[in-house]
């Protein structure tokens, strides 16, 4: 199986340390940039390190839709923002499981943007399980086989991508939403306990 940490970056703030953070503790593994600054223009000079404009700012999910078809023969995406680093090796699972959210939090918490999701889902006549709780993908940040990734857009989900940051957070639920209910996949591991707002506010240790 072919891996590819995909970094999703708004420029070139904090990359560099992202990139020196998982080449510390996976050296090994390719890193594919999605560059959502399309004026801006990163030279990086590593065979070992895939970069391309996406073609609008479509946040994090249009990017991961881009990477998808850009980069075809990569079998799992690890997707992080280049405000991310990492703290020590990823564990196993990251690698073995299907699909694994780094954070998750309730539908309930992203109210506000239900309705937006629920009139992306109509548009394809997909009725919104309202009866039915399910988790986001905090950020879109995960580990997932791009073959999940390559199902969802044979039913043409890449149609769905932000243009806002209002939308950009609906993309976390509606994520979340075609992964356990559209494909009815369950999740054997997720590689943090609580939802990210925990560890800011609470100061809960993290330690990946």
């Amino acid at each position: 199986m072919q891996f590819g940490f995909l970094i999703i970056t708004y420029g070139n703030k904090y990359l560099g340390e992202c990139i020196s953070s998982i080449r510390k503790f996976h050296n090994d593994i390719p890193i594919y940039i999605v560059d959502n600054m399309i004026e801006n223009n990163i030279n990086i000079v590593d065979n070992n390190i895939f970069y391309s404009k996406n073609i609008n700012n479509n946040y994090e999910l249009g990017s991961i839709w881009f990477a998808t078809k850009k980069w075809d023969t990569v079998d799992k995406f690890i997707i992080l923002h280049n405000s991310m680093i990492l703290l020590q090796k990823l564990p196993e699972f990251i690698f073995k499981d299907d699909v694994v959210p780094f954070w998750q939090a309730n539908v309930m918490d992203y109210s506000p943007v239900v309705p937006t999701v629920e009139k992306w889902l109509l548009e394809k006549n997909i009725v919104m399980k309202i009866n039915k709780s399910w988790k986001s993908i905090c950020g879109c940040c995960c580990s997932i086989n791009t073959s999940i990734l390559k199902q969802l857009i044979k039913l043409n989900c890449d149609k769905w991508f932000a243009t806002n940051k209002n939308q950009a957070v609906a993309c976390e639920i509606l994520l979340g939403y075609l992964i356990e209910n559209l494909l009815n996949i369950t999740y054997k591991n997720v590689l943090h306990k609580y939802p990210l707002y925990i560890y800011i506010h609470n100061k809960q240790k993290s330690t990946y």
